[in-house]
């Protein structure tokens, strides 16, 4: 059976659960449980490690926590959930266990196919910049 290909949902968590491998590196019980982040609901630890996700998910997901998505020639307004820090969290701590296992290959693949989905935001927004540029030169 074929693999299906990442989409920009499942890129997204896999960006934000960088963050969290990142805060890991210092403190290795820093990825945080699933009842950990449910309990934390609209507290201000929430607010700030969502803030910081989204940060990291730069540019698949903009500054809000949006992302748009087209379904049927319609424009589908998207958005970072508590299911997508879960499963960054539950991303995070595999990746975390297979490097103290001395396993790196995982994370080197998150970071290939993540370089791979972020690629074509900025390609495209180099040229809308590019065509911005050019338009205030009057070219």
């Amino acid at each position: 059976m074929p693999m299906p290909s990442m989409d920009r949902r499942d890129a997204i968590q896999l960006a934000m659960s960088t963050h969290l491998i990142y805060q890991a590196r210092r403190d290795p019980s820093a990825v945080p449980t699933e009842e950990e982040l449910t309990n934390n609901l609209h507290t201000e630890a929430w607010e700030d490690l969502l803030d910081a996700l989204v940060r990291a998910a730069h540019p698949l997901v903009s500054e809000d926590g949006t992302w748009n998505r087209v379904l049927d020639d319609q424009v589908i307004v998207e958005h970072v959930s508590l299911d997508d820090v879960l499963a960054a969290a539950r991303y995070a701590k595999i990746q975390v266990e297979a490097a103290a296992a001395g396993d790196y290959a995982l994370g080197r693949a998150v970071s290939d196919a993540l370089r791979a989905a972020s690629s074509e935001i900025l390609t495209a927004s180099a040229e809308v910049l590019r065509q911005a540029i050019a338009a205030e030169r009057g070219l």
